[in-house]
């Protein structure tokens, strides 16, 4: 059994680096909104795109690049199909101190064990497809955990380079505004080629959680949605994680030039954060959705779940976990995986009502 790489059992949601501020801080903060990770060089964790292309090659699943436009974009994607992968996770907690004092240090555990397979596993029949979105600033392998657990399960697994991300194209990002046609473009090309199935879920962590709830309301071929720690209101989300994470930077930016900011970005992407719209597009697909978020989370409040699920289809559920945070409910396998499953077995396979 080897090691999964350390670097994959990070599931960072990612963060909005808005650094070197000089010269007019508007168009600077409008810039470094929308531009991709893959054109700044700040894309979270590099090393963790090497190791785990090695660890796709050796797994030796299904790779496709699929242009999209407009604007033109190349995304990259890579297909589990189901098979037993020997994978396993797991999580230990060791608790220092008491009362105030109290830490909890927890160890997160990923392995696979292939055996002596050396061909690629070919298509075959699945459960359905569910496809995988990663969060801001960090490519399609920070989802390889998940994308191990649900295909060892019958699922196929599907990981997506979002663009301006990993071995993606595209010069800006626009928090769902365009991702959502994408994605539509990256499913007709996986069912043309047999690699999806007429059943799709979607996954997704974050910045790829909001996407995920967008392009539901777009796709009707989208049946089942699970989000971790989504955004409602992107402009307000940005704002959260700036603070939290650089509050000394935050406090450089005044609320006139975030907001000429924003209205810049939309310039430079061609876009209308008007479209970026999560709760609306949960209302449009009419399916349920289910919502975790970390209580503790302070990059993207709790709130955000909630004032989604409020307007969210009958049968939509949100579980709201204590002592998580933002960087770990997402690596909650443990926790997750189980309601997951029986989430997407209830809405997703073959077997669901439709």
């Amino acid at each position: 059994m080897k090691p999964f790489p350390k670097a994959a059992g990070v599931l960072a949601a990612g963060v909005l680096v808005l650094v070197g501020l000089n010269g007019c801080i508007s168009q600077r903060v409008g810039k470094m909104i929308v531009q991709a990770p893959n054109q700044t060089g700040r894309a979270i964790s590099p090393q963790l795109t090497t190791q785990s292309e090695q660890l796709l090659a050796q797994l030796r699943v299904y790779r496709e690049q699929v242009p999209v436009g407009p604007p033109s974009a190349v995304i990259d994607v890579a297909v589990f199909e189901p098979f037993d992968y020997g994978f396993t996770s797991g999580v230990s907690d060791q608790v220092t101190g008491e009362g105030d004092q109290r830490r909890i240090n927890r160890d997160f555990r990923f392995h696979y064990d292939l055996g002596r397979r050396t061909a690629p596993v070919e298509p075959q029949p699945a459960k359905g497809t569910v496809i995988l979105l990663h969060g801001i600033h960090t490519p399609k392998e920070s989802m390889l955990p998940w994308a191990l657990f649900l295909a060892q399960d019958g699922y196929r697994a599907v990981l997506v380079d979002l663009r301006g991300h990993g071995k993606s194209t595209g010069d800006w990002i626009t928090f769902g505004a365009l991702e959502t046609s994408d994605l539509t473009q990256v499913l007709d090309a996986l069912q043309r080629s047999g690699r999806a199935d007429e059943r799709v879920g979607v996954l997704g962590v974050s910045y790829g959680g909001s996407i995920a709830l967008q392009w539901a309301g777009a796709d009707a071929r989208i049946q089942s949605v699970v989000t971790l720690e989504p955004f409602n209101d992107a402009a307000q989300a940005i704002r959260e994680f700036t603070a939290e994470l650089y509050p000394k930077l935050a406090q450089r930016i005044t609320a006139s030039d975030f907001n000429r900011g924003l209205r810049r970005s939309e310039r430079l992407a061609n876009f209308d954060w008007a479209s970026v719209d999560v709760a609306g597009s949960v209302r449009r697909a009419a399916i349920p959705v289910l919502l975790f978020h970390a209580e503790d989370d302070t990059w993207i409040s709790p709130e955000h779940s909630r004032e989604i699920i409020a307007t969210a289809p009958r049968g939509s559920r949100l579980k709201l976990l204590p002592n998580e945070t933002h960087l770990s409910l997402p690596i909650r396998l443990d926790l997750l995986g189980p309601e997951i499953l029986s989430w997407f077995a209830t809405h997703l396979t073959a077997d669901a009502p439709p």
